[in-house]
C-alpha cells in the first residue's frame, strides 16, 4: 500500500460523508424526536460507514484502512445511543460481509468506537449537543483509541501496520469529526430556529394552541378531504362566559390563567387529527374531520362539563368558569370552513342567549327537544 493511495481513499472516502450528512437536515426536519428518528439518523451513518469499508484501501490481504471511525463518531451526539446502536449494527454486518482474516478484529473496532462515542456523548453533551470546534476535537480524539485494536490485526507485522497507518488515519478522523460535526451543528440549528419562528407564527403563547393562521391552514387540508371523501366535518365554537367581567373582577392575570386552564381542557378532549387554535380572545374554534353532529355535540357536551366541573377563578369558593359551545355539522360537496364557522357561531350566540354553559346546535337533530346539556343563569 503506497502513501499516495492511501491519502486518495481517505479524501474519497470524505466525499461521500460530505453527501450522506447532507441528509441529516432532511431527517431532524421530517421527523420528530423519538426512536424512529434515531433509527434514520444511525441508519445514514451505518451507510456512511459501510460506504467507507467498501472503499477502504487493503492494507494486506483482508485487512481495511479506512476512516469509518468518523460515523460511528458522530452518531451518538447527533442521534442519541439508539443511533450509535444501528449505525454500528450496519457497520458490522458490512464488515462481516467483507470478510477476510482481520474480520473480528474490525467488528470490535466499530463496537468500540460505537461505545466511545456513547460514553463520551453521556458523559459531556448529556444537556446538549456539541457544537463547539474544542467539543468536537474532544469527541474526535477520543473516537481514535480504538485504533489500538490494529495491534491485533493477524498479520505478520502489526506494529509496523499501526504505525504505517495512525499518522494520516488519526488526522483525517479527528479533522473529519470537527468539520462534518460543525456542518451538522449549523443544520441542527437551521432547523431548530426555523421551528421557533413557526412556533413564533403559528402557536398562541398564552394557550400555547395553534393560532387562528395555523388554523385557517390546516382546515383547508380537512375541508378539500372531506369533499372528495364525501364525509362530514363538524366545527366547534367555545367561548368563556362573562370573560370581560372576570377580568375585571379578578384582573387580566386570572384570566390569563382561567384561559389557559380552558384551552387544556379542549386540547385533551379532542383528538390528535382534529384541528383547534386560540381564533380570538376568548374564543377556540375546533374543526372536526370525519365526524357528524351527533358526536360533535357530545365532545362539545363533554368540555362544556368539564370546565364547569374543574375551572374555577381561584378556588372552588370563589366561583367555577363555564363556557357556551356553538356546533356546525355539513357532509357534501357544499362544505366550507367559512360556511361552517359562520353556523357555528350564530349557534353560540344562540347558547349565550338561552343562559350561558349550554351547547346549541346549527342544525337540529332528529331527536326534538336537545337538552343534554346543564343551563345555568350566572
Amino acid at each position: 500500500m503506497s502513501l499516495p493511495n492511501f491519502l486518495l481513499g481517505i479524501v474519497n472516502d470524505l466525499g461521500i460523508f460530505a453527501l450522506v450528512t447532507m441528509s441529516y437536515g432532511a431527517i431532524i426536519r421530517s421527523f420528530q424526536p423519538g426512536p424512529t428518528k434515531s433509527s434514520i439518523v444511525g441508519l445514514m451513518f451505518g451507510a456512511g460507514a459501510g460506504l467507507a469499508m467498501t472503499n477502504g484501501v487493503e492494507y494486506s490481504p483482508g485487512v481495511l484502512i479506512d476512516p469509518r471511525a468518523v460515523m460511528l463518531t458522530l452518531a451518538a451526539p447527533f442521534g442519541g445511543p439508539v443511533a450509535a446502536s444501528v449505525a454500528a449494527s450496519i457497520a458490522s454486518a458490512v464488515r462481516i460481509w467483507i470478510g477476510g482474516p482481520s474480520v473480528v478484529v474490525g467488528v470490535l473496532n466499530i463496537c468500540a468506537t460505537a461505545a466511545v462515542s456513547i460514553a463520551v456523548s453521556q458523559a459531556l453533551f448529556r444537556q446538549t449537543k456539541p457544537s463547539t470546534v474544542q467539543q468536537l476535537l474532544v469527541l474526535g480524539i477520543a473516537a481514535t483509541t480504538p485504533f489500538l485494536l490494529i495491534l491485533a490485526a493477524p498479520v505478520a507485522d502489526p506494529i509496523r501496520v499501526f504505525t504505517d497507518t495512525i499518522g494520516p488515519l488519526f488526522v483525517a478522523t479527528v479533522a473529519s469529526v470537527v468539520v462534518l460535526g460543525r456542518f451538522l451543528c449549523r443544520e441542527r440549528k437551521t432547523v431548530s430556529y426555523g421551528r421557533m419562528l413557526e412556533a413564533e407564527a403559528f402557536i398562541d403563547p398564552l394557550t400555547e394552541l395553534p393560532n387562528r393562521r395555523k388554523l385557517e391552514r390546516k382546515s383547508t387540508s380537512i375541508i378539500e378531504n372531506a369533499r372528495r371523501s364525501g364525509k362530514p366535518v363538524s366545527v366547534l365554537v367555545i367561548d368563556i362566559d362573562r370573560f370581560k367581567s372576570m377580568n375585571d373582577r379578578f384582573g387580566h392575570d386570572v384570566g390569563d390563567v382561567l384561559l389557559k386552564d380552558v384551552a387544556d381542557v379542549v386540547l385533551a378532549n379532542v383528538r390528535e387529527h382534529d384541528a383547534l387554535a386560540r381564533y380570538g380572545g376568548e374564543e377556540i374554534v375546533v374543526v372536526m374531520p370525519e365526524t357528524g353532529l351527533p358526536a360533535a355535540s357530545a365532545v362539545a357536551d363533554r368540555i362544556r362539563s368539564l370546565v364547569d366541573r374543574d375551572v374555577f377563578h381561584g378556588d372552588r369558593e370563589s366561583g367555577n368558569v363555564t363556557v357556551s359551545v356553538g356546533v356546525a355539522a355539513h357532509q357534501g360537496d357544499g362544505v366550507s370552513f367559512k360556511k361552517l364557522f359562520k353556523a357555528a357561531d350564530e349557534a353560540l350566540y344562540l347558547a349565550k342567549e338561552r343562559g350561558r354553559n349550554r351547547v346549541e346546535l346549527a342544525t337540529p337533530l332528529t331527536v326534538p327537544n336537545y337538552e343534554t346539556s346543564k343551563v345555568r343563569q350566572s
